[in-house]
């Protein structure tokens, strides 16, 4: 439908009556939703009286992707930012998306552009500290707008107060200032908890849940009715375990593997969260709304209430539950020999921690006599060799294993974080993902094979203009890189990096391509995912805290337990437009961590002002380095902090090289240095060498004169 609208627009430049009447067939109210979200994404424009093209216009569309002290960047393709002068943002805000006009090209050849219309407004609602100036109140609002933008708060009758942390709704926006009425008084800034609360709202996604939400979840059951499970598998005398980490509360998937000779047979086992969230229903409305659970470091913010979550949706164990099973049987190659999904019943075995399984499978295991083998100890045994197989056939297809760091704060009773790790994935860990991937591999095949609409997880091949960039710094580390720009495949790059033989090396230069890699996201065009080397994948598994992974389980119950394998174009365009939120909202949800991540750094790291230490070089702009210290927290130093030369950082190979002495700093290089400043409100901590340090302490002291004079 949307492809037609787009085709019937470029040919006729209708009015909306004619619009409707050529697509009489559709309903009107969908025919509205499509027109509206054209609009939005800047696909159509509408004249005085008719719709045309934007390109027709001159116009591209974008969004609005950073706003700096004097200029602003949007994104028009996955390949190009544009500059944007402030004045010519008009009234854009950050992640607004936007209509822009070329108007000059810039001496660096970056073309510069002006906003001419915002299409959809990111934020309906901003979060802000209350600062009151005289009579008068303002919100302070981070990020979105240029600095010297104003919030006025328009008096509704909400009482607030200075320093508050308040939710406000948009109600006027001008060119140099926005009115908005207080929703919510959330507290004071100094609360805690307040400044994680505040980075959650402030990108727009929802904490509390709608009245009419928790309405419909109070009628929902807390058990397995006996009619619920007609017609469905009975699993329930089989050893079925969850593997969780210690902290988890929802547990959506569940396990069993036998050997049969030189075969395993594998049952995945996924909480039916369909058969409980009705399309369309509040519940549903909402879970979309917010596509994915959050998990910052303080808290949990769910994609379902606690009550599903936690409760009828969760495999807990020794209590009857509701699944959509995927069931197959490898060879010892890890060859797929059959494979299933029905509708069942389980009941969990026992609920397992991924310390007690790492625990024996790596030690205990070698310390009894296999006789003395629990059932349990046995299935885990199953479970790892099973696992071992699939992800040996995985990385012989050439699936990559480019993992970026991630960080696990230690966090007191009053919000503030006392120690950091960095996260790790041992064989308890790795053995679910290898099962996790092959079911969803499997689903996703099973219904591409009959050619029916479904939800992709898709990876793209790497763009080529950022591998030949990558190939030039590969070669200058004195690692030739043959990969084709054009044409590589998930093995070409496996081999690549085989050839990497110093850890070091090969920390920086996997942490590099991972930024040459397209983002994965949701699609219902099947571009396979080049990553883990699969030519056909979905999320299947995780229900409980994923949207799609919801739609592939509707997608099972309409095409195999309901037998309707019937669709017209307003189908495959509702499920593209889901998928495309979810995307949407998986960024979101990314931002959020990375924010929080970085707060609580700065937390963390604030009482060590002055302390050395030895960091290594993880990235490099033309204003200076990002610095990682052991625990995995990073920093920045700049080049012009650095006194023992003028250095230039070069694009190309990825170096800094001082201009008068000429020395070279490179990625993955030690440098030890001293931490000088961490700024809360900015989240970002700043590292000095020791010799620019007492440069500055000794500008500073007071008996230093020049000519007898203090200076």
């Amino acid at each position: 439908m949307l492809e037609q609208i787009l085709e019937f627009v470029k040919e006729h430049h209708p009015t909306y009556k004619e619009i409707v009447e050529h697509f009489k067939d559709s309903e009107v109210e969908a025919l509205n939703y499509f027109l509206r979200v054209l609009e939005q994404n800047g696909d159509i424009i509408k004249v005085k009286s008719n719709y045309v093209l934007p390109r027709e216009l001159g116009l591209v569309a974008g969004t609005i992707t950073a706003i700096k002290p004097r200029f602003a960047f949007a994104t028009i393709s996955e390949e190009e930012d544009v500059y944007i002068s402030l004045h010519n943002l008009k009234t854009a805000f950050l992640n607004d998306r936007v209509l822009l006009k070329k108007i000059s090209t810039l001496f660096d050849h970056k073309s510069e552009y002006e906003v001419m219309y915002v299409t959809k407004r990111a934020n309906e609602f901003v979060v802000g500290e209350v600062d009151e100036i005289g009579n008068k109140k303002y919100l302070i609002v981070d990020k979105i707008a240029p600095k010297n933008y104003l919030f006025k708060i328009k008096d509704n009758g909400i009482a607030v107060a200075n320093h508050q942390i308040v939710k406000a709704k948009i109600v006027n926006i001008n060119l140099s200032f926005a009115e908005v009425e207080v929703v919510t008084a959330l507290g004071n800034k100094l609360d805690i908890g307040m400044d994680i609360t505040r980075i959650i709202l402030s990108n727009g996604a929802p904490m509390e849940f709608p009245d009419d939400v928790m309405k419909e979840v109070s009628n929902i059951p807390d058990h397995v009715e006996e009619s619920e499970k007609v017609g469905r598998e009975d699993f329930t005398s089989h050893v079925i375990v969850t593997i969780d980490g210690d902290d988890a509360k929802d547990f959506d998937d569940a396990v069993e593997a036998k050997k049969v000779g030189d075969n395993y047979q594998i049952g995945v086992h996924i909480a039916d969260v369909a058969h409980y969230v009705k399309k369309d229903q509040p519940l549903d409305v909402e879970a979309l709304n917010r596509a994915t659970s959050l998990y910052v470091q303080d808290r949990v913010v769910p994609m379902l209430p606690f009550q599903l979550s936690n409760g009828i949706c969760s495999l807990n164990p020794n209590v009857e539950r509701l699944v959509t099973s995927c069931l197959f049987t490898i060879d010892k190659s890890g060859n797929v020999l059959d494979s299933k999904i029905c509708k069942g019943v389980i009941k969990s075995y026992k609920r397992c921690t991924y310390n007690e399984v790492n625990q024996f499978l790596k030690v205990d295991r070698y310390q009894k006599d296999p006789s003395e083998y629990s059932e349990v100890e046995k299935l885990w045994i199953n479970l790892l060799d099973a696992a071992s197989i699939i992800r040996k056939k995985r990385q012989k297809m050439g699936g990559l294993e480019l993992e970026s760091v991630e960080l696990k704060f230690k966090i007191n009773s009053e919000g503030q974080p006392y120690d950091v790790e960095k996260r790790k994935q041992d064989v308890g860990e790795e053995l679910i993902e290898d099962l996790m991937i092959k079911a969803n591999e499997i689903v996703a095949s099973t219904i591409e094979r009959k050619k029916l609409p479904m939800v992709f997880r898709i990876h793209e091949k790497p763009r080529a203009k950022r591998l030949e960039a990558y190939k030039i710094i590969s070669e200058f580390k004195g690692y030739p890189c043959h990969l084709d720009p054009l044409n590589c495949s998930p093995k070409d790059v496996s081999v690549y990096l085989d050839t990497i033989k110093d850890e070091n090396d090969k920390e920086i230069l996997s942490s590099l391509l991972l930024r040459c890699l397209a983002k994965a996201k949701y699609s219902t065009q099947n571009k396979k995912h080049f990553g883990l080397a699969s030519s056909s994948y979905c999320h299947f598994t995780s229900p409980i805290r994923r949207y799609p992974d919801l739609l592939v389980h509707r997608l099972i119950d309409r095409y195999f337990v309901e037998g309707d394998t019937s669709f017209n174009d307003d189908f495959k365009t509702m499920l593209s437009l889901r998928a495309d939120l979810s995307s949407q909202r998986e960024r979101r949800a990314l931002t959020i961590e990375r924010a929080t991540d970085s707060l609580l750094s700065c937390k963390l790291m604030k009482p060590f002002i002055g302390e050395k230490y030895l960091t290594k070089i993880v990235s490099m702009t033309d204003k200076g380095m990002f610095l990682q210290l052991d625990n995995g927290i990073e920093g920045f130093i700049s080049f012009e902090s650095l006194k023992d030369d003028y250095y230039i950082f070069d694009e190309e190979t990825y170096i800094a090289r001082g201009k008068r002495r000429g020395k070279i700093y490179h990625l993955g290089d030690s440098l030890e240095v001293i931490l000088d400043s961490v700024d809360l409100d900015k989240a970002q901590i700043t590292f000095v060498t020791e010799k620019t340090k007492k440069e500055v302490d000794n500008f500073y002291l007071p008996h230093r004169r020049r000519n007898g004079k203090r200076r």
